[in-house]
């Protein structure tokens, strides 16, 4: 998928799109303008200043925008915001997902339009009761390396606060002030300290993010804020991913098992002494919290929620059998040309190659291709390895252009389903499938498995588009089926090797005799 990010906040987007990128497709986050904290983007949007020069912006960016599946908005839609509404209407098929991250909900200035959007997202519990038919994502986080135990004078509590009077700020200081008390305050820099008799706090705002999580990493424990509408926000999870034990104000019943120590509560001052006094404690508190950020705020675990909702919402019926083999036999009449363009050739060629330097390393002799097409991967397989080939494909159309382009393998092609093959057992070393498992419905993949095993003398390689947290999702002519999950009942031993070129694909390579080279 192509993901376009607008807006960040917080660091959300950013880490969101890194993560999707690690899975395999192009994120791209853009930006109205810098903010004091640098949070990374990839296309600042110069210009982009009041209702109308954003609305300029984002039109001259018309065509940029429309070369996307996905336009995913960050701090909601905005009354004088336009361009979302008119260009939902004129391209109705593109994903509009809106994510809600706090003030512009509870105020409801960012509210407008958001019947138009295909998905909406919230990254706090509170917001839901706000969002009819939201769905609750944890903002993400980059698992840091555990920075080491800091050895202060006295132990140091940290906070910080984008806005001090949105977040409690004085109130902290107060908190503090009555459990350490009297506080020494010194200014420096972009941090307010506050010595007490047992502990210091200090206070840190108006500086880069880098800046702030530098510090972090030398305090005891943080504060986050105090909120009335009891939610955590990024600098618990920050804190909690550094092993940090974490004062907020929460919900307990928003946040199951979430080890964050209330702030204002029953016990409150108490749990304040223990985390000062008490460095075994300390470090327990600290542990769980990074245990929890790993379980539910994990940038990859949090990419693969939002993806498959997104998939989920692009989601369209499948065809059936029947319907499948016709488009695919109607498709074979220009499917070759599909592929002619230099992007797309640049793309299917470091696939191939990526492709043949795997099969290299099986030692095979000779190769059967199942959907072999116009013969794009066959010639290769028999000009660079050298090995006895015979290629299958439904499509009749396709074979007639493999005969045309590749007079080599003009003998060695044959019209059939890969759901029943015209060889024998054990036939060939290697039985190939290059994007063809994924075109073959569910009431079929079981049959088309055991054929290509049964077709195999040593192993059964084939390429697909896999994403393991979207197994049994369908579109169209497209599944995602469970492969290794299919091999395995097979009796057969799988691994499956992720793809540079085609970040979404994986090949899988399939042993008969119990044993699979490593790579």
């Amino acid at each position: 998928m192509k993901i376009a990010h607008i807006n960040e906040i917080a660091g959300v987007a950013w880490r969101l799109a890194e993560a999707q990128r690690k899975l395999g497709h192009e994120a791209v986050v853009f930006t109205p303008g810098e903010t004091p904290y640098r949070f990374k983007s990839d296309v600042d949007l110069q210009g982009a200043q009041g209702p109308l020069g954003w609305n300029a912006v984002m039109f001259a960016n018309w065509r940029k925008f429309s070369e996307f599946d996905v336009i995913h908005v960050h701090g909601g839609i905005w009354r004088s915001q336009v361009f979302y509404p008119l260009f939902k209407k004129r391209f109705g098929w593109k994903l509009l997902a809106v994510h809600f991250h706090g003030s512009e909900t509870r105020s409801g200035r960012g509210l407008f339009y958001i019947d138009r959007a295909d998905l909406r997202f919230h990254s706090t519990p509170d917001l839901a009761q706000r969002l009819p038919k939201s769905v609750w994502i944890p903002n993400p986080v980059d698992l840091p390396e555990l920075p080491p135990q800091p050895y202060n004078p006295v132990p140091r509590f940290g906070h910080f606060p984008t806005h001090p009077a949105h977040k409690g700020t004085q109130e902290i200081i107060e908190f503090f002030s009555r459990i350490f008390g009297p506080l020494k305050r010194e200014s420096q820099a972009h941090v307010e300290k506050f010595a007490g008799r047992e502990a210091e706090l200090w206070v840190v705002s108006g500086t880069t993010h880098d800046e702030a999580l530098r510090i972090m990493a030398g305090c005891d424990a943080v504060f986050d804020q105090i909120s009335p509408y009891e939610a955590y926000g990024m600098v618990s999870i920050e804190a909690m991913a550094y092993g940090k034990p974490v004062f907020c104000t929460i919900r307990p019943e928003s946040y199951p098992n979430c080890p964050i120590i209330p702030l204002l509560k029953e016990h409150s001052a108490e749990k304040l002494r223990a985390i000062a006094q008490d460095e075994k404690y300390r470090r327990e508190c600290g542990r769980a919290g990074r245990e929890y950020v790993e379980r539910v705020h994990d940038a990859g675990k949090v990419a693969r929620q939002v993806l498959r909702h997104y998939y989920v919402a692009s989601e369209r019926p499948a065809y059936t059998p029947a319907q499948a083999a016709s488009y695919w036999r109607r498709r074979g009449r220009s499917y070759s040309d599909e592929l002619a363009s230099p992007e797309v050739t640049a793309t299917y060629a470091s696939q191939s190659r990526e492709l043949l330097e795997t099969l290299k390393s099986l030692n095979i002799k000779s190769v059967a291709e199942i959907g072999c097409g116009f013969g794009r991967i066959g010639q290769q397989l028999v000009d660079k390895l050298g090995v006895e080939w015979a290629g299958v494909d439904l499509s009749r159309s396709q074979l007639l252009v493999a005969r045309r382009l590749n007079p080599q393998l003009k003998s060695s092609l044959a019209e059939a389903s890969a759901t029943s093959l015209p060889f024998p057992d054990n036939s060939f070393d290697l039985v190939l499938a290059v994007e063809l498992l994924l075109h073959i419905p569910p009431e079929q993949i079981a049959t088309a498995t055991q054929e290509l095993l049964r077709v195999a003398r040593s192993y059964v390689v084939h390429l697909d588009w896999f994403e393991d947290y979207i197994t049994g999702f369908r579109t169209g002519w497209c599944w995602v089926h469970d492969y290794p999950k299919l091999w395995q009942a097979l009796g057969a031993i799988c691994r499956d090797v992720p793809m540079e070129s085609v970040g979404i694909q994986r090949v899988f390579i399939v042993s008969k005799s119990g044993r699979v080279p490593s790579h």
